[in-house]
């Protein structure tokens, strides 16, 4: 229980023992956004602003202060990848663009409504605010697309490019998304899913890779980007020495994942590790939980 306290968990906390079965990362999940959403400018592209763990030293409830550092560690491993990306930011102000009006214009808005379709708001204020605006726009199809940009005071087009880019970026940021509810499900235990969730993200990037034609960059953008945000954590996954004040170096995020009833080491077959890096990763982490158990019952 030494470090417990970081993490936001307390003695108190109740496991549901009833729930055995693996946790899925995949979730399908609607988000709805509200009237007073944020209205963007359509000259300038925009990434939502996002502080970092040390913005946040005054907050007095420390369990909402550890959940936040995850969540908002991934959300700049999306947002650098997304800047950094050459065609995304380009695409992404058509899209906002296309919003921005869509909510302004009743003659679109009725059109949506004939199609049973809806464009969401762009909004800095919450996350995958990208990917939720971007998804819908991609669901109504080119031909219907082309009418509905008609209907704008100066009409946007669409390239057979652009709507490549959308389903390849929805591809590549779903998974992200999936996490990122997860995490912040009232039942989650954030804890124990830092390790598997960034394993499932670049064996995501690794495995979506031969599949993508235009967004590559993005890849490995966003490959680049969770290296950076979790160093620590992709240091230890490749057997490399890790000092623990390094982002995510913590022992305690690999301990708390394999002592996780529902997770254990099952996370680790994602990785497609040879079977003896494998096995000496296994005993990495076991050594770890031994070193932590021996500081527990000296503090004890």
């Amino acid at each position: 229980m030494i470090k417990a306290y970081k993490f936001g968990l307390s003695v108190d906390d109740e496991i549901d023992d009833d729930n055995n079965n693996e946790i899925k990362l995949n979730l399908n999940t609607n988000t709805a956004f509200d009237d007073n959403d944020y209205d963007m400018d359509i000259n300038d592209l925009e990434f939502m602003d996002i502080l970092y763990a040390e913005d946040y030293e005054d907050i007095e409830n420390h369990s909402d202060l550890r959940l936040s550092c995850f969540i908002h560690s991934l959300q700049l491993s999306i947002r650098n990848g997304l800047k950094n990306a050459s065609y995304v930011p380009k695409l992404l102000k058509k899209c906002q663009a296309l919003a921005k009006f869509a909510h302004k214009s009743s003659k679109i808005t009725e059109l949506l409504e004939e199609l049973n379709k809806h464009i969401n708001k762009m909004t800095i204020t919450r996350w995958n605010s990208e990917f939720l605006l971007i998804k819908p726009i991609s669901s109504i199809g080119k031909t219907d697309l082309e009418l509905i940009t008609s209907l704008m005071d100066n009409p946007i087009k669409f390239s057979n490019n652009d709507f490549i880019v959308l389903q390849e970026l929805i591809d590549i940021l779903q998974p992200f998304y999936d996490i990122s509810i997860r995490c912040q499900a009232e039942t989650a235990v954030t804890a124990s899913l830092v390790v598997p969730s960034i394993v499932h993200l670049i064996s995501h990037l690794r495995d979506i890779n031969p599949d993508i034609s235009l967004c590559l960059k993005l890849v490995q953008q966003l490959e680049e980007s969770i290296t950076t945000h979790f160093s620590g954590i992709i240091n230890r996954l490749n057997l490399v020495d890790v000092v623990d004040n390094s982002a995510y170096g913590d022992p305690i995020y690999f301990i708390a994942a394999v002592l996780d009833p529902s997770l254990k080491f099952l996370w680790i077959r994602d990785l497609k590790l040879p079977v003896p890096i494998e096995n000496r990763l296994k005993q990495h982490i076991i050594e770890c939980v031994t070193t932590i158990s021996k500081q527990i019952l000296i503090y004890t």
